[in-house]
Parts: C-alpha cells; structure tokens; sequence
C-alpha cells in the first residue's frame, strides 16, 4: 500500500536547515543538488506520528506503534529491541511556487523537472498520471498575451494556455484543500519556467525576516542591569536573520507500506481527524500551518 500525499502551506512555514548560509542565520532546507525547498522527510513523519499519537503514549499494539516503531521504555522499564516502523516516508518536494505579478495577484511557478519528477514517483506507486508537457520553454495555463513579470523578471510565454500542462494542473488540484477555492484556482495559474529560471526564482523570493531579541536595556548588546531579585546581573540580546517559505507553496510527498502493510489509520488520520497540521518553527506566532490531503490514485 502506498499513498501519496500534497502539503499546502496555509501560513509562512520554517523548517531549518540545522545550520547558517551566508547572511542568513537560519536557512531553510534546500535540495543541494538543485537548490529547491523540500520538507525533510523526517519532519513530516514526526508530524504524522503526532497526529496519530498525540500524547506520545501509545501501547505497542496500536496503529502509531505499528506504522512508526514501539515507544522507547520509560525510565525503569526492562529495554527491548529497536524494530523500524511499517510506514516509510520520502522528503516532501516543490510543486508550485507563488510569485507574485504585475498581471495577476499571483501565479504558481513550476518546471519540467518538477513536473517529471512527480510523474516518476506515480509511477513507482503505480498511479496513473498526465503526460508531461513538451519543448523547454515558458508555457503557462493562462490565456495571455505579451510578456509576464514575475517578481522583477520578465518572461515571454510560448503561445496561449498550453493542454498538456493544464492536464498537468489539474491532477494538483487533488492535493489541494477543497473547501477554500485554491483547488480551482491553480489550474488557471500555473506556468512553467525553464528549470534554470525556476531554480533562480525560488532560491531569490523566499522572505527573509530579521529577528530581534531585546534585552531590558532595549538593545541587543550585552546590558547589565537589576534583575527581579533586585542584584545585578548581565543581559543577552539577540539579532538574527531567519528565511521561510510563503504561503500558497505545494509539495508532495509519498508514505509507503516497509513490508505490504495497512496504512488505512494514517489514511484515515490524514482525511478525517485534523484539517490543518503544524509544521517546522515558530507555532505560537502562526507559523508552519498546513493542509494536507491525500491524492486520488
């Protein structure tokens, strides 16, 4: 049993990537090979696990300690052998990306290579899939005319809405929340870059935040000042820039069955028990929401 699954980001979303990059303190993770955000696939098990295991208790018969392995034993118990669980997980990867416009409010952006990549994992599940569209150039889904801007780049598309990427947008449409109008609106604004145009737009729009940590002298340097026990003592500020995903961003990623197991119970979680799951950094001010819905085989 397989399932494949779309990620919709709801909220800004930081999942780091355990280390600085240039001026960025706190990076999110990047494939290092083409330089596109993916959700690490161990972020998206633990989220599935707390989803359906939410105390992190559960007996070693239960649905979560057959799909994610048994609990560790609690301090006194006798230990007993580690065994892997039945579900495996692969890293969550870029779909579409939203760039804002000068014609539209936004459009999703994609490449071929994205769009093959997805076609090869339905493939290795055994779904059924679209052809991919053909040529290298800019084809979109929109009926326009002239050159699109995208963030501050122009792109001259090839033609008027292209078929075989709207057969394309319209098989994402199933990962995608159905009850807040994103599922119809993706198939009337997606283009598709060259792979390089694609590769230089997510790695240049994704919002980078400055964070501030301010000391009771209202600075972010060292400040010594009276503490509540009313001695002196010695504060710390901080000042450090941190990257996120926008929202609107859809990655997929698939959850398959180790041994031909029964993944109906995350099937079930995923569809039926939570509509919106936290993910990465920052939960208490709004971050890393998301939806997730599983794909039509």
């Amino acid at each position: 049993m397989a399932l494949e699954i779309g990620v919709y980001l709801l909220t800004s979303t930081h999942v780091g990537a355990g280390g600085s990059a240039g001026a960025i303190d706190l990076p999110i993770a990047r494939e290092a090979h083409t330089g596109h955000p993916l959700l690490p696939a161990s972020a998206l098990k633990g989220v599935a696990r707390r989803l359906l295991d939410p105390k992190s208790d559960a007996g070693k018969d239960t649905p979560a300690a057959r799909l994610f392995g048994p609990p560790p034993p609690q301090k006194g118990e006798a230990g007993e052998p580690l065994v892997p669980g039945e579900a495996v997980f692969t890293d969550g990867v870029l779909l579409a990306f939203p760039v804002r416009s000068l014609t539209h409010a936004f459009v999703w952006v994609t490449c071929r290579h994205s769009i093959e990549r997805w076609r090869r994992g339905r493939r290795l599940l055994g779904l059924g899939m679209p052809a991919g569209p053909k040529g290298t150039g800019a084809i979109s889904t929109l009926e326009h005319k002239g050159p699109l801007v995208l963030d501050s780049y122009a792109t001259v598309l090839e033609g008027g809405a292209n078929a075989d990427l709207a057969a394309v947008a319209a098989a994402w449409a199933s990962l995608l929340p159905k009850d807040d109008g994103v599922a119809a609106q993706l198939p009337k604004r997606l283009v598709c870059l060259p792979d390089a145009d694609f590769s230089h737009l997510v790695q240049r729009c994704t919002p980078v935040t400055a964070r501030v940590q301010l000391t009771p002298g209202k600075t972010t340097d060292t400040y010594r000042g009276e503490g509540a026990d009313g001695k002196e003592r010695e504060y710390k500020g901080n000042l450090w820039y941190e990257e996120s995903l926008p929202p609107e961003c859809l990655f997929v990623f698939s959850v398959q069955a180790r041994t031909q197991g029964d993944l109906s119970a995350l099937s079930d979680a995923v569809k039926n028990k939570r509509k919106v799951l936290q993910i990465g950094g920052n939960e208490t001010v709004g971050m890393g929401l998301t939806a997730w819905t599983i794909a039509k085989a």
